[in-house]
Order: C-alpha cells, then structure tokens, then sequence
C-alpha cells in the first residue's frame, strides 16, 4: 500500500480523530492528510509550537527539544486536550495524537539530523491508550528531502497503529515496506499500553537490525534498549568486541585495565565514559539464536556496567567506525595482542583506496587509541604484541603507533595472568558438564547470575 493510500484510508475511516503535533522539519504528516481530501473526518487540529517559548509554555521546559521526554510531554498534553473538549463523541471515535520534534541535520557539514516520533491511541472507542514511539536519524540530505522522509514515517506510524497493532512484528514490517534505508535509520521502537501487552523489546530492538530499519542498536548499563546516538552522544566510549558467552575474569581484567589507562590519559570523570561490548550481528545468529541465551549475555554485561552493542560489523575496523557516528569524542579499542594480525591485514580495507593506512588514518581522526591486551592459548607462551608475527614492515607501523600514543600494551598482574589461559569457550565446555571448574574464572557478579539462572549452554560458540 503507497504512501497516499494509507492516508486515504485513515481519513475515510470516520471513526480515526485526533491531534497533530509538530516541531521542526514543517509539519509535513498533517500535509499528508491535508493533501488527500476528507481531512476534516480525521485532524480536530494541527499545531507547531517552533518558537521555543512558545513551546516551553505550552509543554514546559526541558533541557532538550528534541529529546523523549518532550516528545511524552506533547503527547499527554494534547491527548488531554482531546479527552476534555470532545467528550460527546467519545462512545464513537478512536482518539489519536500524532506527535514529532526533530532536528533537521546538514548535508554540506554531514551532519546527520534525528527525531523522536509517536501516537497515543484508542485502538477501539473509549479504549484505554497505547502509544508508540520511535526514535529516527536522518542520513545526510537536503532539509526538503528530510521533511518529506519525515512525513512518510510519520504516516506509517499512524497507519500501523490502527491497521497492525495485533502483531508488533507486522507493525515493524509496515515501516520497512515504506523506508528509504539509504536516507533513515528507525534505532529505537518502545510499544506500550494494553493493546502491546507482554512484549520483548530487546527482541524487538534486535529486529530494528535484523530488518535493516538500523544497523546498530544498544542495551545500556541497565541492559534496556537505548537510541545508540542518544546514548553514545558526547560520550567517550572503551569499547571491545566479542562473544562474551560468558565474559571471563581475564576479558574483564583487560577490559578494565584499558578503562583506567584510557581514563587516566585523558583525565576522565566516570560519569564521561561508556564502557560498550560490540557482538557482532553474525556472530549472534551464527548459531541456533537461543532467546535466554542473548538475555543472559546483555544481563551479565549489565551487571558489570557495560553497555551492547549489536551491529553489522565484520572487523575492528568496522565496529570503530560504528562508534564514530555517535560520538566524536576519544574511544579506546581493547584487542587481544591475537587480532593484530587482523587489525593490519590489508585484505580488510581493498574498498578503501588508501588501504590499511587510509583505515588507520580514518581511526587516528576519531581519536581512537588501541590498547593491546596478551593473550594465552593452551601448550603456548604468553602472547604479546610484540610476539605477534608481522612482516618488517607492519612491525615499524606498529612501533611507530606505539611511540606516538597510537596504541598501548596492557600488562596484567600475577591474578590476572592466571587467568588468561581460559577462554570463553572453555567456560562453556566445563558447563556443560556440570563441574565446578568454571568457578572463578568468571567476574562474582556473572558467576552469581549464571548460578541463579542454572543455564547450560547447549553447545560451545568460538
């Protein structure tokens, strides 16, 4: 179904009435229905508080325009004001407010824009309400072409709401069928109200990428989901990519130890950084995709403060480049002195004209440090970066990396050495068992959280 044939069915539906709210990028889903005819059976009114005053008077302040909390505040305002002034028709009407606030971005500075979206709604008369809300970035365009994009979404939501609110996943399919993936990104969808009732939403984040509306989305320090921009935004971020089926003592103890590098060198404050554990969206679905299995990954990372990150990415190269489009400030890689071969293997960057130095450079101007942690495989020495095998002259890029801050090795101490000869693989294997070997080789918190949870893996992931 096109784009004006959704709106024609709301507005022939006499039962679908309600309110328009909208702030930046014009208010192009109201056109929408404007456009089309028999608008008057649909909008009870349109409204753009775009002066900020204006807006802080009607809505009240906050410390963002374009932010969920003002986006909550539009909807209950005129969600009120539709349930006190038309009252007499309540027995008959499905109610609605559509609301969106959005910033346009740059298409000279590449400076992408974002908007959060959302209805409130009667999915039948007199019904109590639900509500929808979506977070969306704009890939650099034209500001016309983001007002339009704006008013494509804006009415695939309206229409979803009252055509697809049975099936989520339905709903989520409706947006994708309308999406111009070259030009928007949906990162966060939150349902709530009776008519959602019992969802998954991390399940439902993972679909977001799964689907393609995005190619990256977030579990916070909570383990809820979160827009990755809103989250990231203004942050600087330790990062490190893996499995983590289970994050081990040895992982933690390197991860950590490149948090407090980093921190020192840059005289952070807790409260500036994020720590995100990238998990690859191949990797996720490599195997049978276990449900508890993913809960039980993003809830041990959240018991050490650490935030997810699912996306497409198939490098470190990659994964850093992820990074880069929510935060422009410093990020520190924490790799296995083993992914070095990886890292400057040329076969990762033929799509860039400049090769290996050209993605080296990309990661030098975000201000990316790597921090090389040793590693320890069975019947082997200690591997550190300087035993990894390197032609000569990847050897003197690494030196040179190392002399210009660039890149740093992490040493661990006699406890945590002790660690490193076991991987998460290992733990798995030994759950399976049902031993107790495993025992504290893993994090307290993770090993109290796998003992509550009694989970036996059904079969080791590398």
């Amino acid at each position: 179904m096109s784009f004006l044939e959704k709106v024609s069915q709301i507005n022939k539906d006499p039962s679908i009435y309600g309110t328009f709210a909208e702030i930046g990028a014009g208010q192009e889903v109201a056109h929408a229905f404007f456009q089309v005819g028999h608008a008057s059976s649909t909008i009870a009114k349109t409204m753009s508080a775009y002066d900020m005053k204006f807006s802080d008077a009607i809505y009240g302040e906050d410390t963002s325009y374009v932010c969920r909390q003002r986006l909550l505040k539009m909807l209950a305002k005129e969600y009120d004001l539709i349930g006190s002034r038309l009252k007499d028709r309540a027995d008959r009407t499905r109610f609605f407010v559509f609301a969106d606030t959005v910033a346009t971005g740059s298409q000279r500075r590449k400076i992408p824009g974002h908007g959060w979206l959302g209805v409130r709604f009667q999915h039948h008369p007199e019904a109590e309400i639900s509500q929808v809300m979506i977070h969306v970035t704009f890939l650099p365009r034209s500001p016309l072409q983001q007002h339009r994009i704006v008013g494509e979404i804006g009415v695939s939501i309206l229409y979803a709401c009252f055509y697809h609110h049975d099936c989520v996943y339905d709903f989520i399919s409706s947006l994708t069928r309308d999406l111009d993936s070259e030009s928007i990104e949906v990162d966060y969808i939150e349902f709530s109200g009776k008519v959602f009732p019992n969802l998954d939403h991390r399940l439902i984040s993972l679909e977001l990428v799964k689907r393609k509306l995005t190619d990256s989305v977030i579990f916070d320090e909570n383990g809820q989901p979160r827009p990755p921009s809103v989250h990231l935004h203004n942050k600087h971020i330790i990062a490190s990519q893996g499995s983590f089926r289970p994050l081990t003592q040895s992982k933690w103890d390197m991860m950590d130890q490149g948090r407090k590098r980093h921190s020192e060198r840059h005289g952070l404050q807790p409260d500036e950084v994020v720590q995100v554990a990238g998990i690859s969206r191949a990797s996720l679905y490599s195997e049978s995709f276990l449900e508890a299995d993913f809960h039980l990954r993003v809830d041990m990372l959240a018991a050490m403060n650490v935030c997810v990150l699912v996306a497409d990415f198939s490098s470190d190269f990659s994964f850093i480049q992820k990074l880069n489009k929510y935060s422009t400030l410093s990020k520190a890689l924490v790799v296995g002195a083993h992914s070095l071969v990886k890292v400057l293997d040329e076969a990762h960057y033929v799509h860039l004209t400049g090769g290996l130095l050209e993605a080296l450079g990309m990661m030098v101007s975000h201000n990316t440090t790597f921090y090389i942690s040793p590693v320890k495989f069975p019947n082997q020495d200690l591997l550190r970066s300087e035993d990894v095998f390197l032609c000569q002259n990847k050897k003197m890029l690494l030196d040179y990396m190392r002399s210009t801050g660039l890149c740093y090795d992490l040493l661990p101490d006699s406890k945590s050495a002790d660690h490193l000869n076991y991987h998460s693989s290992d733990m798995v294997r030994m759950m399976m068992v049902k031993g107790e070997d495993w025992l504290g080789l893993v994090p307290n918190k993770i090993q109290e959280l796998l003992e509550k949870r009694s989970l036996i893996w059904h079969k080791p992931m590398e």
